[in-house]
């Protein structure tokens, strides 16, 4: 099942120097699929705008999408968020502030926000990555995941961020287990899926999909969020029961 959410669809909050357009929920408030990813927005900020996301809760995934911000907190060091620029906040720890110091106009990030798993981060991993795309060919990139790669930032949850770059004319097939979901974003460019186009700022969720096919009109950039299988507490509560009976 492959689903379309277009840009001018996505619901929109306009705030004193920002702007955040939001991902989710997704069709009518159907956002039961996504499990634990509880938000996903792009904000937009103004020079001389702020923002802090909370992340009391939440463990945070933030991808620097355009412009420039400086990041505030008492553990940065004279840090920076551009674009192609990550980092990951885990719930509880000291938060980070973003500025737009105004110098390069608006600027923009992703924001991803998940509920914490049980995946166990080690004290001192990495928390900052600076990725760069070259050329114009098609290029994949793992931003962060639960698994050992050395070059994706540690997320405690069975998860996988994905940063794709699809050159003109040329396909990308990504491939996945059916059971899990998928959410695509269109960052720049145009592609088709099926028989829908797809162009900035469109997104698509897939599920019961074990491999979907992106063919790009130009030069196309999008990011992927790999979602488990989610099952809520009511469904893990019968099936525990199911269990203990059998």
């Amino acid at each position: 099942m492959i689903k379309v959410l277009r840009a001018a669809q996505r619901p929109r909050l306009k705030g004193q120097l920002y702007e955040t357009f939001s991902f989710l929920p997704f069709y009518g408030g159907y956002v039961k699929p996504f499990g634990d990813l509880v938000g996903i927005e792009e904000v937009i900020v103004s020079p001389g705008g702020s923002l802090q996301p909370d992340n009391q809760e939440m463990d945070f995934f933030i991808l620097g999408r355009k412009g420039y911000f400086d990041l505030l907190g008492d553990e940065i060091d004279s840090r920076s968020l551009r674009k192609n620029c990550c980092l990951t906040m885990r719930a509880g720890a000291e938060p980070i502030g973003f500025k737009n110091g105004g110098a390069h106009g608006l600027a923009s990030l992703l924001s991803l926000a998940f509920r914490p798993g049980e995946i166990v981060i080690p004290p001192g991993a990495e928390r900052f990555a600076d990725h760069v795309l070259k050329g114009s060919r098609t290029e994949f990139l793992t931003l962060a995941s639960a698994s050992d790669d050395e070059r994706a930032l540690p997320l405690s949850l069975d998860a996988v961020v994905s940063l794709v770059q699809i050159g003109n004319g040329e396909r990308f097939v990504f491939e996945t287990e059916p059971a899990r979901r998928v959410l695509v974003i269109v960052l720049k460019g145009t592609m088709d899926v099926d028989e829908h186009r797809l162009r900035d700022n469109d997104s698509l969720m897939v599920m019961g999909e074990p491999m979907v096919t992106f063919r790009s009109s130009a030069q196309t950039r999008m990011l992927i969020v790999d979602l488990p299988e989610y099952h809520s507490p009511t469904e893990l509560l019968e099936r525990n029961a199911t269990d203990l009976k059998a």
